[in-house]
């Protein structure tokens, strides 16, 4: 698992690139905001909830490890 938000957005950011949706798409898709999304893949993001986690392996179609 990723241990620093900078890594979680790098990899959340790759993944959703090699998936092919926009922000606006994997953002709608989670259930999130697009501000929020685009907070997670900048590294801004402290602490996401296990929601939230688990938003982004269902998105990106992948395990909590991968994140």
């Amino acid at each position: 698992m990723v241990t620093t938000r900078k890594s979680l957005g790098v990899v959340v950011r790759v993944r959703r690139q090699q998936i092919g949706f926009s922000q606006a798409e994997a953002a709608r898709r989670s259930g999130m905001s697009y501000s929020e999304w685009t907070k997670i893949e900048q590294g801004l993001v402290d602490n996401p909830t296990w929601a939230t986690l688990r938003a982004l392996c269902r998105v990106l179609n992948c395990t909590l490890d991968v994140l």
